[in-house]
């Protein structure tokens, strides 16, 4: 009976070796916890921007058009309005209603925001109140528009503040968005160029 005993002890574990057992389970099961937590993290990072360039290439092309299309005012007033860094207003049929309307674009509290003044009155002007919108959220910085007068050619130097905005003929739009700087992914960042085809005199 002892020999019994003491063979089955023997073939036993030890506490000790329980003990590592269990300790490389854990580290295991640890790691593939970790990696899983990496696979979703990035799955989400990369949906995530993958829904921003989406959303900035979406905003991005009928704003375009509407620069492209920049008309005189009703009022007489230049296609484009006013310029800055964070700001452009111009006018556009924006509804195509064969009535020209004036279209300011400006970034506010991080947002891309658009607004929208109908014409009225007689004769037709600017001064009722603005429609706001907000085409973009969480812009990096408020520097969005660059701008080129009639002697661009794709290398010239952009016209410096204060700018002269009868002296616009092609814009240019850059953004970046980031819903969590403090996170994973990168800003995504988009670009174009725009000429404003009914003042281009530089071709």
């Amino acid at each position: 009976l002892n020999n019994m005993k003491k063979n089955f002890f023997k073939k036993g574990f030890t506490i000790i070796e329980i003990v590592m057992a269990v300790a490389v389970t854990g580290l295991v099961i640890g790691v593939v916890g970790a990696f899983q937590a990496n696979v979703f993290s990035l799955g989400s990072a990369t949906e995530q921007s993958l829904r921003a360039s989406d959303e900035a290439r979406r905003i991005l092309r009928p704003m375009t058009d509407y620069i492209r299309s920049a008309v005189s005012g009703e009022n007489g007033g230049y296609p484009v309005a006013s310029a800055s860094s964070s700001e452009l207003t111009i006018y556009v049929d924006y509804d195509k209603d064969d009535t020209v309307e004036k279209i300011r674009f400006f970034v506010e509290d991080g947002k891309l925001k658009q607004g929208i003044v109908e014409p009225t009155g007689s004769p037709l002007g600017y001064t009722g109140s603005e429609n706001v919108s907000t085409l973009v959220n969480d812009i990096v910085s408020s520097d969005v528009f660059t701008f080129y007068d009639t002697n661009y050619d794709g290398t010239t130097d952009p016209m410096t503040a204060p700018i002269v905005a009868t002296d616009v003929r092609v814009v240019q739009i850059d953004f970046s968005i980031d819903e969590n700087p403090e996170r994973p992914p990168a800003p995504v960042s988009v670009s174009t160029v725009v000429t404003i085809r009914t003042i281009k005199d530089n071709l």
